[in-house]
């Protein structure tokens, strides 16, 4: 499928355990145009938990998933405590071989 602007494939980056289930649904929708991500983004770190943990890594072993994220710090806002953020961050990117979309602001 190509679009009027010439868009051929499009991949639908997730910030949480339910927007990766929903992207990856979505893929098998639009087979070969939409790819996607999983990941649990900063701002929803709070929600993190090895339920989530083992729930992304069952999700990226899919062949339309092709990275990790939207995942990563972002200490600017206190949407998520920073060592939770980090724990997500850490688990998130220590078991993926493939690409990786993160998110960091004021980390320091």
């Amino acid at each position: 499928m190509e679009t009027v602007s010439g868009v051929q494939k499009v991949i639908v980056v997730s910030m949480s355990v339910q927007a990766s289930k929903e992207a990856l649904r979505l893929t098998h929708l639009y087979p070969d145009y939409l790819y996607c991500t999983v990941g649990v983004h900063p701002y929803e770190a709070r929600f993190w938990s090895d339920a989530s943990y083992q729930e992304l890594l069952t999700l990226a072993e899919n062949p339309e998933c092709v990275a990790i994220g939207a995942c990563g710090l972002d200490f600017n806002r206190d949407f998520s405590p920073p060592d939770v953020q980090k724990l997500a961050f850490e688990q998130q990117v220590l078991n993926y071989l493939i690409l990786l979309i993160t998110d960091d602001r004021r980390t320091t």
